[in-house]
């Protein structure tokens, strides 16, 4: 079941999310200084990005189990969401610039 979600999700990504095309990219935190900010920084849209794509499935969705996992995404990724955006305002005095859970 992780495989057809992982090709649902990369089948309508770009079509559905095209702004966040582009953020991934790893190589790039390598040099980051600080690199635990960098980390946030990734992290946070990556966490929207999932938080957008589960909502779809709720919205459009009709299988019972890809509906329980698109619920536990969102709760499980917006609370991660809250705490690396609190945990950058302690640490480096400002949340993520992505923002924090996406509005839906």
């Amino acid at each position: 079941m992780p495989i057809l979600l992982s090709i649902w999700a990369c089948a309508i990504w770009g079509t559905l999310f095209p702004a966040e095309r582009g953020r991934d990219r790893p190589a790039a935190a390598g040099s980051a200084k600080p690199f635990d900010r960098q980390f946030i920084d990734m992290m946070v849209p990556n966490h929207q990005g999932a938080i957008r794509m589960a909502r779809v499935e709720l919205k459009r969705g009709k299988n019972t189990h890809l509906r329980e996992i698109a619920s536990a995404i969102v709760k499980a990724q917006a609370k991660e969401i809250r705490e690396m955006n609190a945990w950058r305002t302690d640490w480096y005095g400002a949340p993520s610039p992505s923002g924090g859970v996406p509005k839906g």
